[in-house]
Parts: structure tokens; C-alpha cells; sequence
């Protein structure tokens, strides 16, 4: 529709600095059950990324023990939020985002930044799962 070219789009209050060209995807997120929220002209940490594809269902979800052994595994996340233990751990036993892994110590970096060249490779890691399924 033209109306979605143009970004001719209604979307949620929460959300705000939304590019026109991007009115219309930020509804169809919305719609498909994504809890966006804020400033769109801010970058994306690696967590919230992480929670929008297990939101999406894009990964299986981690049981329980897995969570607790992947929140063991990488020093950076033992203190973090209950909230983002399962989108993590999901999207690190998929292969999705696995952090920074050094013969020293594991990180993951869910509050670091996204930079254009990890969102690529969580974009392929995403459509090579997809294709296999």
C-alpha cells in the first residue's frame, strides 16, 4: 500500500523519534507481539535484541537448568535482571549471539551496543535457522 511506503503509519504511544520509513515496520513489530518501547533513534543493546527474537519465537526457549548453566558460564551476566536470563540463554544455545569468548573468561555484553556488523551476522545466524527448520 502506498500509505505504507511513505510510513502513513499508526503505531503504539510508547514508542517515539520514529523515522517515518520506519512508522510502518514499528506497527508491524507491534502487531507481531513485540514489546518496543522508547526512543527509536537510540541503538540497540545486544539484550534487547536477544529479547525481541525470543519474543518473535525465533529460537527455542531455554529450560531452566539451561538458563542457570549459561548464566554460570559468563561472568558478565550472573548479577543480571531475572528478565533477561531466558531471552539470552535462548538466543545463546541457538547460536544466535554467543558473547565474547576468550581463553580467560566468557562475556555476553547485554548492555553493550549493536554495531552493523553483529546485527549482520545475527541476521544470517537467523535465516540459516530458519532454513533449516
Amino acid at each position: 500500500r502506498d500509505s505504507e511506503l511513505i510510513g502513513e503509519c499508526e503505531y503504539g504511544s510508547k514508542v517515539t523519534d520514529v523515522s517515518p520509513y520506519a512508522a510502518c515496520a514499528v506497527r508491524a513489530a507491534q502487531e507481531q507481539g513485540l514489546s518496543i518501547a522508547g526512543k527509536m533513534t537510540v541503538p540497540a543493546q545486544r539484550g534487547e535484541v536477544a529479547r525481541w527474537i525470543a519474543e518473535l519465537k525465533l529460537v527455542p526457549e531455554a529450560s531452566k537448568e539451561r538458563v542457570n548453566q549459561v548464566i554460570k558460564d559468563y561472568r558478565d551476566l550472573r548479577s543480571i535482571d531475572e528478565q533477561w536470563r531466558n531471552p539470552i540463554a535462548a538466543v545463546r544455545d541457538a547460536g544466535i549471539m554467543v558473547g565474547v569468548i576468550t581463553e580467560e573468561a566468557k562475556n555476553w555484553q547485554p548492555f553493550e551496543n549493536l554495531t552493523r556488523a553483529s546485527l549482520s551476522v545475527i541476521l544470517e545466524q537467523l535465516f540459516a535457522g530458519m532454513k533449516a527448520v
